[in-house]
């Protein structure tokens, strides 16, 4: 509904009263994804790392919750920071969707900095059938660009395949 500070309230409210109540756990995501969507990204990730730090989570939802301050350090191009985050997503992911989506931001952070060799291990989830780089457009540039680049260093075998990896 768009009454972000009314929640922020309510959840802490509710936090400070039952700290290990059933929810508390949501509550505390609800307040960083409140700050996600009204823009404030820094107090978000804040946030989310204190969910992460401080309860004990299942496989699926620190997945879920570890995807999130990646869409905020995105949200700034901040791919130094999100890098380390999708790569605890693909280690961690319960299910191949999640897996499949972690690997094509990966690989488009790898092909930025022209890290080839880390690129290999994630194919097979790049090729399969609902992959997320088989529809991706940031995908498909950022290999572009970096294909470009390693044929322009004369770096063919890597270029050759990387072309071939998106045609």
């Amino acid at each position: 509904t768009g009454q972000f500070e009314e929640s922020e309230k309510a959840f802490k409210e509710y936090l400070k009263k039952y700290p290990k109540g059933p929810h508390a756990v949501e509550a505390a995501v609800y307040i960083a994804d409140g700050y996600r969507f009204t823009e404030k990204l820094k107090k978000a990730t804040k946030q989310y790392h204190v969910v992460l730090d401080k309860y004990t989570l299942t496989a699926d939802w620190e997945t879920d919750i570890l995807c999130s301050p990646v869409r905020c350090a995105l949200a700034e191009d901040d791919w130094p920071t999100a890098m380390p985050l999708l790569r605890q997503i693909y280690d961690i992911a319960p299910d191949e969707w999640r897996a499949t989506w972690a690997a094509t931001l990966l690989t488009i952070a790898y092909f930025k900095e022209l890290e080839v060799d880390k690129v290999y291990p994630l194919v097979p989830y790049l090729m399969r059938p609902a992959s997320f780089a088989s529809r991706s457009v940031a995908f498909n540039m950022a290999a572009l660009e970096a294909a470009d680049e390693l044929f322009a260093e004369e770096t063919y075998r890597d270029a050759l395949w990387i072309y071939r990896l998106i045609f």
